[in-house]
């Protein structure tokens, strides 16, 4: 298969870029498994961090808005008070499948396992059922995934007995067992909210979680100007940028979870995980320090963006990508020192801003990469 441009990914960033480009009449392909992350990777009985305004995926024409489809869905008795607060994963995962079945061009349910140039500087790009992909320009848009983070002390424990968060297939429905839960954000939280219901949980934090509404403590107002202004940051000094991002990645939780996670059914540590010195002995996760067992441990410790964990990438197109701190360095209209490849979603962050880890940045992300794409494709 031959196109002009090659979208990995089928997540918020990589549809709404592909709808961009369908809307200029520019040729792609987009290849991935769709919005993965809420159907296959998100707790049922969760709910979004971000309001209804800033979770839908971006069009030109709006025709995806949230709110109006709560008005017009199933749920529209529950539409106010969604509006006014956390849309609950059900009723986003319903809106997704809206968005899905309203796609104007198809989606490749495949994913892309390789990713090399040509002599000629086009990409070829293999999939996992073994089709061959080749385009002038790709775009990766490729979620979370591959960033999966586990601390030291729970790296060599093996997946039989530790999930990370991302892996909720692996504990959702876990019962009857003792679950070690370790991290200090809203992953954390729900995981506990959940399997303390069944499960005897003991909850390991690094620091004493930070109850506020929004992702990012700050003024709702702040926050929401930092949201909207995502295409005003890669305008800054590099100074303020960084200044401004090691303000804003701090974690934390939504206070409506404060009730649960300090009920009397959840013991609470607020601790490193090393200092637990946790170890496999039979069939159980045993803490050394602790003199404690568990049967399962769920990491809700995040995700570390860094080039080399896409693993998909040739050795040779991987280094010829310019780096500061292991993080691709990205112009403004998101291309790498490698012409025609550009990186999409929370790894633009360096670059664009805390709005590239929230649904909210694909409206800037569209619009830029669109017009570098068809601006390209003019030259």
């Amino acid at each position: 298969m031959t196109s002009q441009v090659l979208i990995i990914g089928a997540g918020p960033y990589g549809v709404s870029i592909a709808l961009e480009l369908h809307r200029r009449g520019i040729p792609f392909i987009i290849c991935g498994k769709l919005f993965s992350l809420w159907h296959q990777h998100t707790l049922t009985q969760a709910s979004l961090r971000s309001d209804v305004h800033v979770s839908e995926v971006f069009t030109q024409d709006r025709r995806f808005k949230l709110d109006r489809y709560l008005d017009q869905s199933p749920f529209q008795s529950e539409a106010r008070r969604v509006s006014a607060g956390r849309v609950p994963v059900r009723v986003f995962r319903e809106y997704l499948k809206h968005v899905e079945s309203k796609l104007p061009f198809p989606v490749i349910d495949e994913h892309v396992v390789h990713v090399e140039r040509d002599h000629t500087g086009h990409f070829i790009a293999l999939t996992a059922q073994g089709r061959d992909i080749h385009a002038a320009q790709v775009v990766l848009a490729c979620g979370i995934e591959a960033h999966r983070n586990l601390p030291h002390g729970l790296e060599s424990l093996g997946e039989e007995r530790v999930s990370h968060s991302w892996q909720v297939n692996q504990y959702e429905q876990a019962t009857g067992q003792r679950v070690l839960v370790v991290g200090s954000g809203q992953s954390a939280a729900e995981a506990v909210s959940l399997l303390r219901k069944s499960n005897e949980v003991t909850w390991l934090h690094r620091t004493q979680p930070v109850y506020y509404a929004d992702p990012i403590a700050l003024p709702r107002p702040v926050f929401a100007l930092a949201m909207r202004g995502a295409h005003v940051f890669s305008f800054m000094p590099q100074w303020l940028r960084h200044r401004l991002r090691k303000h804003l990645l701090g974690t934390t939780v939504t206070p409506d979870m404060k009730v649960e996670l300090n009920s009397e059914n959840v013991t609470r540590i607020e601790a490193d995980v090393e200092s637990l010195r946790l170890e496999i002995q039979g069939t159980v996760v045993r803490s050394a320090s602790m003199g404690q067992c568990f049967d399962k441990v769920v990491a809700c410790t995040g995700y570390r963006y860094r080039l080399k964990n896409l693993k998909m990438m040739a050795p040779s197109l991987r280094e010829a990508i310019a780096c500061e701190s292991e993080i691709p360095l990205l112009d403004r209209r998101f291309m790498t020192s490698v012409a025609g490849l550009y990186i999409v979603g929370a790894m633009a962050e360096l670059k664009h801003g805390p709005a590239m880890r929230f649904m909210s940045g694909t409206r800037t992300t569209a619009i830029l990469i669109g017009s570098a794409i068809e601006a390209r494709s003019v030259n």
